[in-house]
This record gives structure tokens, sequence and C-alpha cells, in this order.
């Protein structure tokens, strides 16, 4: 547990007390909506507001394609650990990725990129029975997405 200094905790209490907020025109000249503030110290000088520039930021570009095709349901390849069996597991939604291998994603699981000896797009007949492995294989591959 991290514990700030007395000088720290003075210097919060100084910045929380020169900062104000003012209305900033965010939907056009002139136009406010209730709730819009830009922090402000009491000279007058702008603090950022880093939230509305980042969440704006590069808003009119499209982003990258990350697959070649549509995602389609797929069968992932984990293997077993402490007490737990090898497997084909389900649920997930996967495609060819635009850098190789097949980009994997699950409501509960964090979009990746596995090799593409992981993955089937029909369901195993046997989920216990394992794919050829590659000597030396790569199970997880990095970058996930273009950047």
């Amino acid at each position: 547990m991290n514990k700030r200094s007395i000088h720290e905790d003075d210097l919060v209490k100084t910045l929380i007390k020169t900062v104000v907020h003012i209305p900033v025109a965010r939907h056009g000249v002139g136009q406010f909506s209730p709730g819009d503030t830009c922090p402000v110290r009491h000279d007058g000088s702008r603090i950022l507001d880093t939230h509305y520039r980042q969440s704006t930021r590069g808003a009119h570009l499209a982003a990258k394609q990350s697959t070649t095709q549509p995602n389609v349901r797929c069968w992932v390849w984990f293997r077993g650990g402490l007490g737990v069996d090898s497997e084909w597991i389900s649920g997930f939604y996967g495609a060819p990725s635009v850098l190789g291998g097949i980009r994997i994603e699950r409501s509960d699981y964090v979009p990746c990129r596995v090799a593409e000896w992981r993955v089937v797009f029909e369901e195993p007949a046997d989920m216990k029975v394992g794919p050829q492995i590659p000597e030396n294989a790569q199970w997880k591959l990095v970058p996930t997405d273009p950047r």
C-alpha cells in the first residue's frame, strides 16, 4: 500500500482547491449541453480535457481491417494444466487475420491471434482428440491487430 507524504497531500489539496469548471461549447458555436464542463484554474488557464480529446481522437478515421473475412463459429484447442485435460473449447468466433494465423474472440476471453493449427471451423468428432501440434509450435501470436 502506497502512502503519500504530507507534502504530497498538501499539493493534492491545493490542486483540488484551484480547479473550477466552466461551460465549454462542444456541440457547435455557442451551444452548450447540461454538464458540459472543461476544467480551468483560477488564473484562467485551461486544464486539458483529456477524456474528451481521447474519446474523439481518430473518430473520423476508419479502423484498420484485422481479418480477411467475417467471424464464424470455431473451436480452439487448449492444452491442459493442473487437473485439467486438453480439449477443444467451443463458443469462439474467428477468422483468418491479415497478420497471419486466426484472430479469435469470445465474450469472456480477450481477443487474440493464435496459430492456424489450434483452430477448426467444424465441430470436432471427439473433443478430447487434439490436432497435430507442430514441433516448436507457437500457441499465441503477437500483436493481435494491425496498428
